[in-house]
């Protein structure tokens, strides 16, 4: 639970400042059009009260019907044509909400994918991205409605001194009454946004989880499963308990929310008590005309219609002050790679040392790697290999980039890796992950991931060194066949070998002067992975390699090889080494291959 009261980094002025530079840059010409409308908001209700009033003057004077009519016609054009231009500003108002919400978008998904990874994959690195999605693409969220709040608001301001300066003139009690009920509401309502903020971290992880479920129900990959593992029951139910733990924090909030608003109801019946009494009694007492009295009336009316109006105002200003924060908050993390002009990256392959590197995941106390020591030479094929869990991926992100060392250092050919600009170390490596990302493109698209710019000679080369050229020559459109269904018409989605040869492809077709393969043939069949294995220093050619792979006998293909256990190096040799050593390695080796053994003695 997250009961305690956070401060929030930035204040409602700093950020009211913060929107409006960003309104100008996006679209100055419609922030211009926003503010204009203030005057219309208040003229417009205005008109309607003056109209009432003349209409009673000219008849109390005996003007004719004519003029009368004359009159109302004249006033009624003018209310309606202020009207008119008031509706045309509040629908550009909606624009620039649209607008300015999209350009945050835009400028959330930019900074989330220049953050350093190792962060965005953290659970408070989720959860920040997640509240910064959620201020901006939703319309409860307050930050859709910030830019026709401030006209509201500034309309609103106008409305009230305008109207209070006359009403101070008849009796200063009714301004009073109305002054201190409206002020006494709106701190009411800030205790709304106070409590919601406090209690905002007990539901974010409810509604990740929500919306994970969401997406997978929606998602083509996993229906197979769901299906055949009878999975849908399952989900309904996680869902309803989700939904169930959602609904327990909503009701939370709106039995809240409902007491204030309650209270807030009864300053409100109190404040039009008392302005109304008022003006009953200098009726009677001070034998006030008719045409005042509508006038008085309609401005009481008015005045508490502004009020509530700021008091509304206020309230969103609260909720979009804690919005930009949010948001603010997920664009201010400090990266802690290096994004300035670092060390020239190497030019040809090169070398990789850890040095006494310590490393536990970030928002965790319990350590990975302590004291760890590796040197992986220049042009060397090097072989990781242990159980899961054993820190295999883990030790790959660090040699790229993606993690940092909590202590010691990396070296990219003797230089500190935080030497090195991130972007363009990164540049330096081809890998091939587990996880493989596959978008809605071509397979051209998907391989030399750009959209238009690539290079024919080096594709073929990619295709051929990795087999998926024969899965090309089998699709309908050849490489310019798209993938994923649900995106696109025709488009074909890959098996698990198949995919993991495009991964390859996509690596290869990179031409880092780093070749990093994690686990790079788990789904091929056996021909495939033997050809593979075959092509592995054509593939791999001059350049320091890194192969991560369960499968020990693939091992045997690379100069030398680590076995790793839970974060440390207990066993490094080349193959014939370490089965003579008849170690960890030996065992699990011994393992596999009485295995295949068995299956060879049964066909």
């Amino acid at each position: 639970m997250h009961e305690e009261k956070k401060k929030l980094k930035y204040g409602f002025w700093n950020n009211l400042r913060f929107i409006f530079r960003n309104m100008w840059q996006w679209n100055a010409k419609m922030t211009f059009l926003v503010m204009l409308r203030t005057p219309f908001i208040v003229v417009t209700p205005f008109l309607g009260i003056y109209l009432s009033r003349t209409v009673v003057l000219l008849v109390e004077g005996g003007a004719d019907l004519n003029e009368i009519t004359r009159t109302i016609i004249i006033i009624c054009l003018v209310m309606a044509a202020c009207m008119v231009i008031m509706n045309f500003l509040y629908k550009q108002s909606r624009a620039l909400g649209f607008i300015c919400a999209n350009q945050y978008l835009k400028l959330i998904i930019d900074t989330l994918m220049s953050h350093d990874y190792e962060y965005i994959e953290s659970p408070g690195g989720l959860s920040a991205a997640y509240k910064a999605f959620d201020n901006s693409g939703s319309n409860v969220s307050g930050m859709r409605g910030v830019y026709d709040t401030i006209s509201s608001f500034a309309a609103n301001c106008l409305g009230l001194l305008s109207y209070a300066a006359m009403i101070l003139i008849l009796n200063p009690i009714i301004l009073i009454t109305i002054c201190t009920t409206t002020i006494i509401s709106y701190f009411l309502l800030k205790r709304i946004t106070a409590w919601n903020r406090k209690h905002k971290d007990n539901w974010i992880p409810i509604d990740r989880k929500r919306s994970y479920i969401e997406m997978v129900s929606k998602d083509f990959s996993p229906a197979k499963d769901i299906r055949l593992y009878n999975m849908a029951g399952w989900l309904r139910d996680s869902f309803n308990d989700i939904l169930k733990q959602r609904m327990h924090w909503q009701r939370k909030e709106e039995t809240h929310a409902l007491g204030i608003d309650s209270l807030c109801a009864l300053l409100s019946l109190f404040r039009e008590g008392v302005a109304y009494g008022v003006l009953v009694y200098m009726i009677f007492s001070q034998n006030m005309p008719a045409a005042e009295f509508i006038l008085y009336f309609g401005l009481i009316g008015g005045l508490t219609v502004w009020f509530d109006g700021i008091a509304d105002n206020l309230y969103w200003f609260d909720r979009i002050n804690v919005s930009i924060n949010e948001i603010r908050e997920h664009l201010d993390y400090a990266n802690k790679s290096n994004r300035t002009k670092g060390r020239p990256v190497p030019t040809e392959t090169f070398s990789v040392e850890f040095r006494n590197v310590n490393y536990s995941f970030m928002e965790t106390e319990d350590e990975l790697y302590n004291d760890f020591n590796l040197t992986i030479k220049k042009g060397e094929k090097l072989a990781i290999v242990g159980l899961n869990g054993a820190g295999k991926t883990t030790l790959v992100k660090l040699l790229c980039g993606l993690y940092r060392p909590d202590g010691g250092t990396i070296y990219i050919d003797e230089y500190p890796i935080d030497e090195y600009n991130i972007e363009e170390l990164h540049t330096t490596f081809s890998t091939v992950f587990q996880d493989i990302t596959i978008l809605p493109m071509t397979v051209r698209q998907n391989i030399t991931c750009a959209p238009d710019n690539f290079n024919n000679t080096r594709l073929d080369n990619a295709l051929q060194l990795s087999g998926f050229d024969e899965v090309v020559q089998k699709l309908s459109n050849g490489i310019d066949t798209y993938l994923t269904k649900g995106i696109y018409k025709d488009a074909v989605n890959l098996s698990g070998g198949e995919t993991q040869k495009l991964a390859l492809a996509r690596a290869l077709y990179k031409n880092g002067n780093f070749l990093i393969l994690d686990e790079p043939t788990a789904a091929l069949d056996p021909i495939a992975e033997s050809d593979i294995y075959q092509k592995y220093h054509e593939i791999s050619g001059n350049k320091t390699s890194v192969f991560i792979s369960h499968r020990l006998a693939s091992t045997q293909f690379c100069d030398r090889i680590i076995f790793l256990e839970n974060g440390k190096i207990i066993e490094d040799g080349t193959h014939e080494e370490l089965l003579l050593k008849k170690g960890r390695y030996f065992e699990l080796f011994e393992i596999q291959s009485h295995y295949y053994r068995e299956e060879a003695e049964i066909a």
